[in-house]
C-alpha cells in the first residue's frame, strides 16, 4: 500500500545536503519543507530559497551537535504534525539510535529503517555477511581487536601496511595507517579507540591491510517489494570515488571506465546479493575496492543512506534519487518504480570543493567551517 503524501516533510541537516534535499522535495515533488538550522547557519541561501518553514536549533561552540539533538528535532515534528523527515547524507542519517527514536516517536525517516542502519553501519558484521556469502573481503582482524597486543599479532600476520578503523566508522573518520610495528604503539592504539569513541559513540575497531594504488568503486542500489510484496534489490550503476583527501571523496565519476563490463557486473551482483540480505527500503551502496596490483576486488562496507555523490548518478539515468527514494519508502513497488528509470547514457563527473582549517587534535588540514573572504578561481 503506498501511504499518502504528507504536505509537509522536515528536512534535518545542513549546508548541501540539506539544500538538495530540500529542493528536491519541493521543487520535484511539490511538497512543503521545514528546515532546521542554527545560529552559525543562519544566513545560507537555502533557508530562505528551499524553506516554506525554519525550525532554529540554537546556539553551540560544536555547530555539528545541534543537528544531532534528536529530542529539539522531535519537538519540531510535533509542532509542524508531519510524519515524515529527511536526515540527509550523513549526521543523523548514519545513527541507527537516532532513526529509532524518531520511529518511537511515530515519525518515519525517508531512508532506511533503524534495525537495517544497525546492521549496515555495523563493519564487522558486514564484513562476515559478505565472506558467508562467498564475496571476497580484504586481509584483516574481521573482529573487533582487543588490545595492542592483538593488534600487532594480526598486523605481523597480515602484514603492513595496515589501517585500523572504527566498527561503526564513516565519512572517512577516525582511520589511521601503520606503516610498521614502531609505529603502531599503544597510544596510537588508544587514540584511534578514543577517536572511534568521539566520533560514533562506540570504541570498537578492527583492523584491514593497507592497499597502495586501489579504486575505489560503489555500487548504487534501490530496493523495495514488488506488487506481491516480495523484496528485490536492484542496481543503478557504478561510480569511481577512488580520488579522496583525508578518505574524504573529491571526485567522483558515474560508468567509470577502468574495469571492464564484466567486472563491473560481478560487482553489482555482489553488493545486489548483500542488499537482500538486509532487505534495505529506498536507497544504499555497497562499496568495493580494488587492488590494482592484481585486479582483485574486495568488498568494503554498506552505507545504508543516500550520499552526496548520488549527482553523476542522477546525470547519467536523468533521474532524481530523492524522489526514487521517498516512493519507495511510501510503497511503491519496486518493479513499476524502475519501469520509469531509463538506461544510462553517457558519462558524468562530480568535483567537490571542500573548505579546510588547521586542527590541532589532527595535526593537518581538515575540512572546516568558515567565512570565504576571496575567492580566485583558474583562468586556464
Amino acid at each position: 500500500m503506498v501511504e499518502a503524501l504528507e504536505t509537509w516533510i522536515g528536512v534535518f541537516n545542513r549546508g548541501v545536503s540539506a539544500k538538495v534535499i530540500a529542493e528536491s522535495l519541493k521543487k520535484i515533488m511539490g511538497v512543503s519543507v521545514i528546515v532546521a538550522y542554527t545560529e552559525e547557519d543562519a544566513g545560507l541561501s537555502y533557508l530562505n530559497d528551499l524553506a516554506d518553514e525554519t525550525f532554529y536549533l540554537g546556539s553551540e561552540n560544536d555547530n555539528a551537535l545541534l543537528y544531532m539533538n534528536v529530542d529539539k528535532l522531535i519537538e519540531a515534528a510535533y509542532k509542524k504534525r508531519y510524519k515524515f523527515v529527511h536526515l540527509g547524507t550523513g549526521m543523523l542519517s548514519e545513527n541507527h539510535e537516532a532513526v529509532r527514536t524518531f520511529e518511537r516517536a511515530g515519525i518515519k525517516n525517508i531512508g532506511a529503517t533503524s534495525d537495517q542502519i544497525e546492521i549496515a553501519s555495523d563493519k564487522i558484521k558486514t564484513i562476515h555477511l559478505a565472506k558467508r556469502l562467498g564475496i571476497p573481503v580484504k586481509p584483516g582482524s574481521h573482529r573487533e581487536l582487543i588490545s595492542i597486543e592483538d593488534a600487532k599479532e594480526i598486523a605481523e600476520r597480515i602484514g603492513y601496511p595496515v589501517m585500523l578503523k572504527p566498527k561503526r566508522g564513516g565519512g572517512g573518520r577516525g582511520i589511521k595507517k601503520f606503516t610498521s610495528s614502531e609505529e603502531l604503539t599503544k597510544d596510537s592504539f588508544e587514540k584511534v579507540k578514543a577517536d572511534a569513541k568521539k566520533y560514533f559513540r562506540d570504541d570498537s575497531i578492527y583492523m584491514e591491510v593497507f592497499f597502495d594504488k586501489i579504486r575505489h568503486i560503489e555500487v548504487q542500489i534501490m530496493g523495495g517489494c514488488d506488487e506481491n510484496g516480495v523484496y528485490h534489490a536492484k542496481p543503478l550503476g557504478v561510480r569511481n570515488c577512488t580520488i579522496q583527501r583525508n578518505h574524504q571523496k573529491i571526485i567522483e565519476e558515474a560508468s567509470p571506465l577502468l574495469l571492464s563490463k564484466d567486472k563491473l557486473s560481478q560487482i553489482e551482483n555482489y553488493a545486489v546479493s548483500l542488499i537482500n540480505q538486509i532487505e534495505i527500503i529506498g536507497l544504499c551502496t555497497v562499496e568495493f575496492v580494488v587492488n590494482m596490483a592484481d585486479g582483485r576486488f574486495y568488498f568494503s562496507e554498506i552505507n545504508a543512506r543516500i550520499q552526496v555523490e548520488k549527482r553523476p548518478t542522477e546525470m547519467i539515468f536523468g533521474i532524481d534519487l530523492v524522489k526514487i527514494q521517498f516512493d519507495l519508502i511510501r510503497g511503491s513497488p519496486l518493479n513499476l518504480v524502475r519501469e520509469h528509470i531509463p538506461e544510462p547514457e553517457g558519462y558524468a563527473i562530480e568535483f567537490r570543493i571542500n573548505a579546510e582549517g588547521w586542527k590541532k587534535e589532527e595535526k593537518c588540514f581538515m575540512s572546516s567551517v568558515d567565512t570565504v573572504t576571496k575567492f580566485s578561481p583558474p583562468t586556464g
